[in-house]
């Protein structure tokens, strides 16, 4: 299993815009075939600091997700409410 740790840190004028951009990357994601898990979290101590946790099957299906129509969509969105770096860590299972 692959899982993703994507961070955003939001501009605060566009915290709304990104929540909703985020809300249809979800839904659209969660039905990605290979998809085990995808969520949007938020910081407990920074409103304005997000973090995307995505769990899948392999390589194959976190390639094909990222040319999805609504991946492709959604990180233009969220490019533009970022402030600053979006840094993203890839993980693979241990056992």
């Amino acid at each position: 299993m692959i899982r993703v740790v994507a961070k955003v840190l939001v501009k605060k004028d566009k915290k709304d815009a990104f929540v909703e951009a985020c809300r249809e990357l979800v839904q659209a994601s969660r039905q990605d075939e290979g998809n085990i898990g995808y969520t949007l979290n938020v910081s407990a101590d920074n409103p304005l600091q997000f973090a995307f946790i995505e769990n899948w099957r392999d390589q194959d299906v976190l390639d094909a997700h990222m040319k999805q129509p609504h991946f492709v969509k959604g990180t233009a969105t969220i490019s533009e409410c970022a402030d600053g770096e979006m840094p993203i860590e890839v993980f693979n299972d241990v056992w």
